[in-house]
């Protein structure tokens, strides 16, 4: 019984609608509706030394990576054009040097158009490999927060075995999701949309037929900050380059 009431507490604050998310954001930064959350970092979350110590007493220790690129596609490249295009726009912005969408040349073929410089944006990634020492089934866990103004911008979860019940409690918190069947055998996404953030659970076949599954949070308004900034930045740069004379001549 006492194991029980510790699987369910864990479940309750894994995976949450964020009612209690993180402290919030500075008056300069925007609070958007709550939609997902993983371990209480929601949208409207901050980057602090407090968040990142009460998640290693939960996941264990965490790799820091800076200047990260950003993929939003998953499952295969064809995956977000497929079925949603408006995150297939935002993920070629964002894979974009400008920012924009760079239609190819006509003569060039698709797949060459496919071939996107590598993008790297000021962000930093907590990455979490050994929560199973915390007796916890998630293998990977990984959260990207903009370094701009430390919200996150997307989380994404890896686990073998639903020890904790994840799936039926994606279905009891926001209902009936949109169902999404792959080629692969037994290859499916379970996706559910709110107020513009996305969540995406997909069960992966391994080599064996058994699904591996992968949980990804996009929290599209704060990726569309992210893009906002980084435009800033470049126009602050070119301005200061022009007055200091180091791109006239």
């Amino acid at each position: 019984m006492g194991k029980f009431i510790i699987i369910l507490s864990v479940l309750l604050v894994c995976i949450s609608c964020g009612d209690n998310s993180t402290t919030s954001l500075s008056g300069k930064t925007d609070n958007y509706p709550v939609t997902y959350s993983f371990f209480d970092v929601g949208v409207n979350s901050f980057l602090s030394h407090s968040l990142k110590s009460r998640l290693d007493s939960v996941l264990g220790d965490h790799a820091v990576e800076t200047r990260n690129t950003i993929n939003l596609n998953i499952n295969n490249e064809g995956f977000l054009k497929n079925y949603f295009p408006s995150f297939d726009e935002l993920n070629q912005r964002l894979n974009s040097p400008t920012g924009r969408i760079i239609p190819p040349p006509a003569d060039v073929e698709r797949k060459t158009s496919l071939i996107a410089e590598r993008v790297e944006h000021n962000t930093v990634k907590l990455g979490y490999r050994y929560a199973v020492k915390k007796n916890l089934p998630f293998n990977y866990v990984e959260f990207l927060f903009s370094d701009f103004n430390n919200t996150p911008l997307m989380i994404r979860v890896k686990f073998k075995k639903d020890d904790l019940n994840v799936v039926d409690t994606l279905h009891q918190k926001y209902g009936t999701p949109r169902e999404i069947l792959w080629k692969e055998e037994n290859g499916k996404s379970l996706c559910w949309e709110n107020s513009g953030d996305l969540l995406i659970l997909s069960f992966v076949p391994d080599q064996f037929g058994k699904p591996v599954y992968e949980v990804a949070i996009y929290f599209a308004k704060r990726l569309e900050d992210l893009l906002e900034a980084e435009r800033l930045e470049r126009e602050r740069k070119h301005k200061k380059g022009v007055k200091s004379g180091q791109n006239v001549f």
